[in-house]
């Protein structure tokens, strides 16, 4: 791993397609992941729902709460992949602060 420093990398401007494009990088993951990562949750629910006998409502609180539970993981998941892609025109590098 190259640790070469901020003077030497050519930074270019953030413009708003720029932008775009990372977010859309971002939200098209995130939607897609989440959808995989939800359905079969959703799926089990309702499953537990019928055997048990469970409240549509106790239900719901426990998938918004194992929803949330699922997210964050996925959601660090998604950002990890869209920093390390490697867009047309450029590529999203950290560099340690000063």
């Amino acid at each position: 791993m190259s640790t070469s420093s901020a003077s030497d990398a050519a930074f270019l401007e953030l413009t708003f397609s720029r932008a775009f494009v990372i977010w859309w990088a971002l939200v098209w993951r995130g939607a897609l992941w989440g959808f995989a990562g939800g359905l079969p949750v959703g799926i089990a629910m309702e499953f537990i729902r019928k055997l048990a006998g469970i409240t549509s409502v106790a239900v719901s609180y426990l998938s918004n709460s194992s929803a949330v539970i699922i997210a964050i993981p996925i959601g660090i998941y998604v950002v990890q992949r869209a920093l390390r892609k490697q867009y047309r025109e450029f590529s999203i590098r950290l560099i340690p602060a000063k």
